[in-house]
Order: C-alpha cells, then structure tokens, then sequence
C-alpha cells in the first residue's frame, strides 16, 4: 500500500509599500491516518508589486511510485510526472515473453479468483481482469525477478509510474500489492487478507478492475503482484464533492460556507499537477506555493493551502485533514470566505487534490 500525504499553508497579504515576498511557514503536522499531510499559514507582508521574473523550472524528475519497502534513493520528495489525456493514445506496450524468467499465468488467474471469492463472500464488486493491468504486473514482477530475492526483508523499489504510462493505465488510481513466495495462490491470498495494509487494497470498495502476474527465479521462489485499479475517474466530480463537505464541515461548525472561486480553482489545478513531482509547499522552480497566485492576479488579504496526496475518495481526502489540526485550522478558518479545489490522478496512480482559501 502506498503512502497517503498532505500538508497545509496559509499565507496573509498586506498591500502597503514595499515589494517584499515574506513566506512564514509553519510546523508542519504529523502523519494523521497514515497519511503524508501539510498545512501552512504565510503572511504577505509590504507589498505592491511583484516580479514576475521566476528562474527556469527545471520540470519534473523521473517519473515512479514505489510499491512498499523501497523508494528513490535519490528523490528529495515525492517523484511522479502529470497525466494529461492523449489525443491519440500511443500502442500499449505490453509485456514481452522472458525465458530466463517463465510466467504463470494459471497462479496469476487462481491467486485474482481466490481474491473475488473473499471479496464476493463481503458483498464487494467482483475485480474484472484487465489486459493492460495485467501487462504492467507482470512487468513489475519480472523487474522484481532481475533484482532477486528481497535483501533484509525488504523489497526492492519499483517505477510502477513509468510502468503504467507505458501501458497507457491513466486517469485511474492505481494501487499494488506483491510477494515473493512459494506457496499456492489461495494461501497466498489467505497470507494478504491476514496483512492490514495488503488487506485494506483487496478489500476496498471503490477498485472495479485488476491485474495479476507470477514470475519465476528458476531453482528460487516466485514473485506474485496483483495490481487494482477503479474506473477513469471523473476530476471534476472528485473537485466539486471535496468543495462540498469543506461546506458541510464549516456549516457543522457554525461557520459561513466558502463560496467557490473559479481563479483559484485554477491555480488549485496548477498546484495539483506541480505536486505530482515535488510534494511541497515549494513549487518545482523552489519559489513558494503563494507565487501561483500572483501568476492567477490574486490579490488576496489572506490565503491558505492544503496539499494531499494518495487518498482514494473525496471522503478520505477530508478525513485525512481533519485528523491533522493544521489542516483542520485552515479549513475551519473563519476569515476565509472563497475556495478552489484542484485535482488529478498523477502519473504514479496517486489522486493528488489542493485547496486553495481565500479572504479579502
């Protein structure tokens, strides 16, 4: 199961003389639910004009999630890419056959039907098999296989992100689990049911479809990944119900509901694809999150964000601030009177949602 994230900021404007940029950012909270989270307050201070001039971004890093027990030895923060829809969609690569490593598709397809059955027997939607999936799990495994056995228990890091771009899996999220073993599919699946988080994927209600791989190290075990996917999601669904229970927490609260801005929703969409390669506060370029507002012409006397990343449902994206106070604080803000909400599913799977508050 991969990490969820989020953090929080809020930054105040004073339009007075100087042109000064003065970001404060505060501690930010601990993981709430295991969740990655931030919020942060900033003040604006002196201010009448700004530079536009802004150095050169230097783009996202490689693209990649990092299925569990591993991650880029190299990443600063979160890598990933941005997803955008194809015009025309490139060929699926696929999975090419591998000798040194043989595949068994008749575990794959026991290990997905143990599965089902669990899943059936608690009343959830059975998971379709799904051949582009199915493509990108065997292309873990066999990455997995090159690797070798796990070393000190852990497993090693995976570009699942570059995987599912390759097979041209976007739009939905995308989670997985994996094993390396030598045991029948259906005690397999009895060993991920008994694990919290590998249970947590199976059991989930929102995943519709599926794909399952084995792959063998001759004279060794077996590598086994089953990855699960929900349908396309629908973002601007996802930004409008988020919109609304911030609404229903303020209203439940006795507070005034926030009333949706169009121009910082966009620059919410900007801040949701820049935090699919740099999950931070700090913009890809190192410029603090506030410059995306003077680049939308918002001039606001006090503005706050929220950032969080690999929460399945808008439900979960709010649970996840509540239960950071920073997060909660800024959505419960009594100054604040205007929201826009960014989201998307980035390239590693991962729906990643900001929220931009304003005041005047």
């Amino acid at each position: 199961m991969l990490e969820k994230t989020c953090k929080s900021s809020v930054f105040r404007f004073n339009l007075l003389k100087l042109a000064l940029l003065l970001p404060l950012f505060l501690p930010f909270a601990g993981p709430a639910a295991q969740a990655r989270a931030g919020s942060i307050v900033e003040s604006w201070a002196d201010l009448r004009e700004v530079r536009e001039a802004r150095p050169d971004d230097p783009g996202p890093r490689a693209p990649g999630i990092y299925l569990p027990g591993g991650r880029d030895p190299g990443a600063p923060a979160r890598p990933g890419g941005v997803v955008a829809p194809r015009a025309v969609p490139s060929p699926r690569a696929g999975a090419p056959d591998d000798p040194a490593f043989p595949d068994d598709p008749a575990f794959a397809s026991r290990l997905v039907e143990a599965l089902n059955v669990e899943r059936y027997g608690r009343s959830l939607m059975i998971l379709l098999r799904d051949r582009a999936l199915d493509d990108s799990a065997m292309l873990v495994a066999r990455y997995l296989a090159r690797q070798g056995a796990p070393s000190g228990g852990r497993t090693h890091p995976v570009n699942l992100g570059a995987i599912l771009d390759r097979n041209n899996v976007w739009g939905r999220v995308v989670q997985g689990i994996q094993a390396y073993c030598n045991v029948p599919p259906e005690e397999l699946a009895a060993v991920f049911l008994q694990a919290p988080q590998d249970s947590e994927e199976v059991l989930y209600g929102g995943y519709s479809g599926v794909g399952a791989a084995s792959v063998t190290i001759p004279g060794r075990n077996r590598y086994a990944v089953v990855l699960f996917s929900t349908s396309i999601i629908n973002t601007d669904t996802y930004r409008r119900d988020v919109f609304l229970l911030v609404n229903k927490i303020r209203r439940a609260a006795g507070l005034q509901p926030v009333v949706w801005n169009g121009s910082a929703a966009k620059a919410a969409q900007v801040r949701a694809m820049e935090i699919d390669s740099v999950f931070s506060h700090q913009r890809p370029s190192g410029q603090s999150w506030s410059t995306v507002l003077v680049e939308s012409k918002l001039w606001p006397g006090l503005a706050g964000e929220n950032i969080s990343k690999g929460y399945r449902t808008p439900q979960d994206i709010m649970d996840g601030f509540l239960n950071s106070p920073p997060h909660r604080r800024t959505i419960l803000n009594p100054q604040f009177d205007q929201l826009g909400v960014g989201g998307l599913v980035g390239r590693d799977g991962q729906f990643n949602c900001a929220q931009i508050f304003l005041a005047d």
